[in-house]
Formats: C-alpha cells, sequence, structure tokens
C-alpha cells in the first residue's frame, strides 16, 4: 500500500515500468576524496534517460545526496533524489520494483541485486571487480588513458588498474579516467531496454572477452572474486575494445575450472 501510494504521489499509473537511475556523485560522501574516481555527471545521462522514456518507461532519478538536479524536464523523467518525495522506504520499494537499474557502481544497486533486478552498469571502474554473477545485466567501463592513448583491457590489467581502489593510485599510474559518452551510455541502455523485447537483439558473441578476463583474488579471502558469468558488456561499446586481455600472466576466470563454455555459448548466443 505505502508503495502504491508512493507511486501515485509521484504521478506513475498503475502498472507503468520503471527503469531506476542511480549517479554517484561528489556530494556524496566528500570527506572520502580517494574514492572521487567513481564520480560521475548526471548531465551525461539525459540522452539515455528520454530515450527510455520516448519508449513509455519513467526513469526515477535515485540519490540521497546529490551534487546537483537533473538538467531536463520530462513527466516521465522524475527527479525523486530533490523533489522533496524521496524516503528511505521508497528507495528499498523502487529498486526491488524496476524494470532495471542504471547505476555507476554505488551501494543502492545492491537492493537492485538483491531483489534480482537487473542492472545496467555504466562509467564502472574498477573494471576487475564487475559484479559478473548478477544475471541479465550489462556494463560499460570508464575508458583510461595513459600518455595521451586509450588503454586495452590488456593493458588495464597489466598496469594494476583493474584492481585500483584509490583515486591517488590511478593518478601514481599516471592514469587518466575517461567518462563514458552520452552516446556510449545511449547505447548501452537501449540496448538494455531490448532485452526485455520479445524480439531482442543478441549482444553477439562475448566468450573471447570473458575467457580471458582475469579471476581477480579477494583481499579479505584470497578466493576468486568471479564464478559464472551472467553479465555482458554493452555491444557497442566492446566493437571499440577488440582486444581482451591477452598475453597477461594472471590466471583468467576459466583458468579456474569454472564450467564457461556452457553458459556462454547459452547466453551470448
Amino acid at each position: 500500500f505505502l508503495g502504491k501510494t508512493g507511486l501515485q504521489n509521484m504521478g506513475i499509473p498503475d502498472g507503468a515500468k520503471w527503469a531506476c537511475l542511480i549517479v554517484r556523485d561528489n556530494a556524496y560522501l566528500p570527506q572520502l576524496s580517494y574514492h572521487a574516481y567513481r564520480d560521475s555527471d548526471v548531465d551525461t545521462y539525459t540522452e539515455a534517460a528520454l530515450e527510455l522514456a520516448r519508449r513509455g518507461y519513467y526513469v526515477i532519478r535515485m540519490g540521497a545526496k546529490v551534487a546537483k538536479p537533473m538538467p531536463i524536464k520530462h513527466e516521465r523523467i522524475i527527479d525523486y533524489a530533490t523533489n522533496g518525495m524521496r524516503s528511505d522506504f521508497m528507495d528499498i520499494y523502487l529498486a526491488a520494483k524496476c524494470e532495471f537499474m542504471i547505476s555507476n557502481g554505488t551501494g543502492l544497486d545492491a537492493v537492485a541485486g538483491i531483489f534480482r533486478r537487473p542492472i545496467c552498469y555504466v562509467n564502472y571502474v574498477p573494471l576487475e571487480y564487475l559484479n559478473t554473477w548478477n544475471p541479465h545485466s550489462l556494463a560499460i567501463w570508464k575508458h583510461h588513458e595513459k600518455d595521451g592513448k586509450r588503454m586495452t583491457p590488456a593493458e588495464i590489467y597489466e598496469s594494476g588498474a583493474g584492481k585500483f581502489m584509490r583515486s591517488d593510485e590511478f593518478e601514481d599510474a599516471g592514469i587518466k579516467l575517461v567518462d563514458n559518452t552520452p552516446e556510449e551510455i545511449k547505447a548501452v541502455v537501449e540496448e538494455m531496454a531490448d532485452t526485455f523485447r520479445p524480439a531482442s537483439i543478441p549482444s553477439g558473441d562475448q566468450s573471447a572477452f570473458w575467457r580471458d578476463f582475469p579471476c581477480s583474488l579477494s583481499p579479505h579471502t584470497n578466493q576468486p572474486l568471479h564464478g559464472e558469468i551472467r553479465m555482458r558488456i554493452g555491444r557497442e561499446f566492446l566493437k571499440g575494445y577488440a582486444t581482451p586481455f591477452i598475453g597477461s600472466d594472471e590466471k583468467s576466470v576459466s583458468s579456474y575450472e569454472i564450467p564457461l563454455g556452457s553458459h556462454l555459448m547459452s547466453y551470448y548466443g
């Protein structure tokens, strides 16, 4: 009852579908500046939000603390983070019931994951900590540049940047993180929305990428962070990264005798 009332108060009718949008920015935990590498600008998500609205979705911008409101006004795009309607209860309800969530990798997307909602990860870092367990999810990562050149996944791994957890680690390594463009974000969000259509567009064969994806070990348990690979990389985004993690000495996911063949063939086609 409380959830439906909250939806009605936001102008979302019964039976409507919505996507949650959570973008970590510099208003969240500013005292932890070493995590600033994870931040991104909500303005760059505008084109994706408008496309979802055009497709009939309501887009609900989430966030307990945000730097600024969204720069657009649209009846299907609700800036719940700044409109005064936010509550802890509705945070959980919206994340648990959404069609899917768009996130740059922050705490609230764990709620969507707990309730088995698909997640579209955008501007994700560090690369080797992708939430590969999350079924029907997509991801694209922040571009890494060094000496003015974009780094391949293999170079990201070999530099150690795939595991960096602090802004100063990237800086000390001479690596600049570049946010995904509005066009890249729109493309992966469109792909996510397409997966819910009866005639969804296949993402192509991504088995080569995942075969060579390194299986990072947890610093706490020394156990692999990745088991069965259940997510995909954005189709259009991956075209710009034709070179996977080939050439590294680190074990790949497939090196741990995980039955990759069956689920990759069935999931990626």
